[in-house]
């Protein structure tokens, strides 16, 4: 395995099969947990999401009430509450990018502003 990592440039880790369940386990149960928080989503449908793919609170956002009605368990009201509930949750955790301005934009006191540039050629319109 050195020698393989050695010559690829890779990184290999060797898993057995226990311990690879168990990540697998552990991550999933991470997914639940932070879909537990969405409205409309219990353990039941925070199971059949997981399974279906759907486990990333951003995709559920951004998907359609028909996407989650072919999921056993989902109807229309509940589809509807879950998309809205995962909108509600990524305006919150998203980090508004408008409100700071970058330090190579602020003026500082006593300073002129950049000025235009000039158009080549020396033409004025």
């Amino acid at each position: 395995m050195r020698l393989a990592s050695k010559l690829t440039g890779w990184n290999i880790e060797v898993k057995s099969e226990g311990q690879k369940v168990e990540e697998t386990e552990s991550r999933a149960a991470g997914q639940l947990a932070g879909l537990g928080e969405l409205d409309g989503v219990g353990p039941k449908v925070a199971e059949v999401l997981v399974k279906a793919g759907m486990a990333d609170v951003r995709k559920l956002a951004t998907l359609e009430e028909a996407d989650l009605t072919t999921l056993q368990g989902i109807g229309e009201k509940t589809a509807a509450k879950i998309i809205a509930s995962a909108k509600k949750w990524v305006a919150e955790h998203s980090a508004p990018a408008t409100e700071a301005k970058l330090p190579a934009q602020e003026e500082q006191p006593g300073e002129p502003a950049p000025a235009a540039k000039e158009p080549e050629g020396g033409e004025q319109a």
